[in-house]
């Protein structure tokens, strides 16, 4: 975020390529890519080493691209006004412009991270088991097909609201530090 914003073109573009690239790429087939195209180029991961990696490439450009808007919404008078009283870019920085920020991205925060809970469900095509994983093997053994994807639907539904409201809270307490 803070390449992308930088005035230096030699440091934005650089991070706006890498941000435009992982966030055009979708977390399944970039999943795939480092689970199954990395070892061609000589590295072998662990099904959890390639989620991680690919979900850490996803989400950053988009968490990234998220903390960008939030530092450019603070206005340039901010700065200015921060600059007048004897505060470093540094200072400003991280006393006024980031508190700010960081206020103003908890809702797309908390909507990115809860796609990246839902999308974890992918991780069952490499055969890592989690809920969707399980809830497979469960269809076919027990072929109660239509009452084990409703409890998943249900548990994922809980897990999502769960996290829907307490980032509300949380969007609800930085309001009221902010007043």
């Amino acid at each position: 975020a803070l390449a992308s914003t930088a005035g230096s073109r030699w440091l934005r573009w650089p991070a706006m390529a890498l941000v435009d690239l992982f966030r055009a790429i979708p977390p399944l087939v970039l999943l795939i890519f480092v689970y199954a195209g990395l070892p061609f180029a000589g590295l072998r991961l662990s099904p959890f080493a390639a989620v991680a990696i690919a979900f850490l490439l996803n989400n950053s450009a988009y968490y990234g691209e998220v903390f960008r808007a939030g530092l450019i919404s603070v206005g340039k008078g901010q700065w200015e006004a921060a600059r007048s009283t004897g505060l470093t870019q540094r200072r400003t920085l991280i006393h006024v412009i980031l508190p700010q920020a960081i206020r103003r991205v908890i809702p797309p925060l908390a909507g990115q991270f809860i796609t990246l809970v839902k999308d974890s469900s992918i991780l069952s095509l490499i055969s890592i088991q989690e809920l969707t994983f399980l809830a497979t093997e469960t269809a076919v053994s027990t072929t109660r097909i239509f009452e084990v994807w409703i409890t998943v639907a249900g548990l994922y539904f809980c897990l999502c609201y769960s996290l829907s409201l307490a980032f509300k809270r949380l969007e609800e307490r930085a309001a009221v530090a902010r007043t």
